[in-house]
């Protein structure tokens, strides 16, 4: 594992500390590795270079961490999760790392260490944040800030997250976000359907699912929509809700959010101040991930879908990209486990060095 001094997210301080002064990366920016454009690929129209980035996370929560992404090789690159209102975050402390225990069942619980692993084969990670966020026009000024420090063959994905004490409060909320972040420039936007640490879990509601989504993606016109899913009770659900969100008009999938579970420490009791569930995320929950995106794929191109997939959840070694790339995803994205390990996509770059380059590097 890396020590704290180049991690991008410090646990030790609370989410509003680490959105207002992080990241508190100190470590060393490494060389990026181009590839020629004749290798790049595309995601929702746009050039990518590698199709490998970081999903909605708590370290790109300004532009801040959009430029450290950035600098890093992350080249798909989500904004955390915002909400048109300013919303505190769940009680400190908010992270944890988990036992690297299989899941078995989603009832079972969690235990949350102190031990670091020593290999990222172990990672295993519990967040319980809720969507927090700082008001609006902020957001909105410092993510424009983040588009315009992209580099060739990036983007920048912002995922929103709605709320309203009526069906249709929260579908207007979801609208009037989207296209605030519209005008700010993001290349897609990514609605929010599944976070296991506020609310219920949208995604798993038909009509709710069909209502947001073809609302969305009439507001949005030719601004990509894609939808965070989380895991499904069975494959018939997961076609039923990607057929629905086919209709709608979606046209992205991004999968899987983190897993709501209860956690528990060491002694059984519950970790998380006021609340025993909350998202796991690394290694427990890749198998769930990679089945997610064989079925989506499969789904997808049997029907005709199109659906562009970014999968995510359990990503912790570079060769892990590739095991999603080949599931059927069209983008790795690593969350949790590249908040502590940096370097995550430069490793994948490293591995994957164009003939040209390899040819200069030994000369």
């Amino acid at each position: 594992m890396r020590t704290r001094d180049i991690s991008m997210y410090d646990a030790t301080k609370t989410f509003q500390e680490n959105l207002l002064e992080g990241p508190f990366f100190t470590g060393t920016i490494p060389d990026r590795i181009e590839l020629p454009k004749s290798e790049w690929k595309t995601l929702f129209g746009y050039p990518v270079m590698r199709p490998v980035g970081v999903p909605a996370c708590p370290f790109v929560v300004n532009s801040r961490g959009v430029k450290l992404a950035s600098d890093l090789g992350f080249d798909v690159i989500t904004w955390k999760t915002i909400r048109s209102q300013a919303t505190q975050a769940r009680p400190f402390p908010q992270v944890s790392l988990l036992k690297n225990t299989p899941i078995k069942r989603l009832d079972q619980k969690m235990v949350t260490t102190q031990s670091v692993p020593d290999s990222f084969s172990e990672f295993a990670f519990t967040v319980s944040i809720g969507n927090a966020s700082i008001e609006l026009e902020t957001v909105l000024d410092d993510m424009r800030k983040g588009v315009q420090l992209l580099k060739p063959g990036q983007i920048l994905i912002s995922s929103i997250y709605g709320v309203g004490d009526t069906r249709q409060e929260l579908i207007d909320d979801f609208v009037f976000l989207a296209m605030r972040v519209k005008e700010v420039g993001v290349h897609a936007v990514e609605a929010n359907l599944s976070c296991p640490n506020v609310g219920g879990l949208l995604y798993k509601d038909p009509e709710l699912v069909l209502e947001v989504c073809t609302a969305l993606a009439k507001a949005l016109g030719d601004t990509p929509l894609t939808i965070k899913l989380g895991v499904f009770d069975s494959f018939e659900q997961i076609e039923l809700i990607l057929g629905i969100a086919a209709r709608a008009g979606v046209r992205g999938i991004t999968a899987i959010n983190a897993v709501g579970m209860d956690i528990v420490n060491e002694k059984g009791e519950g970790f998380f101040p006021g609340r025993l569930h909350a998202g796991v995320c690394g290694t427990p929950i890749r198998p769930f991930a990679l089945q997610f995106i064989r079925d989506a794929r499969a789904i997808s191109d049997a029907r005709n879908y199109n659906f562009t997939i970014l999968g995510c959840g359990g990503i912790t070694l570079p060769q892990h990209i590739n095991e999603f790339l080949e599931a059927g995803a069209d983008a790795a994205l690593s969350g949790a486990a590249a908040m502590y390990n940096p370097y995550i996509m430069h490793e994948y770059a490293s591995m994957h060095i164009p003939t040209q380059k390899q040819q200069e590097l030994q000369r």
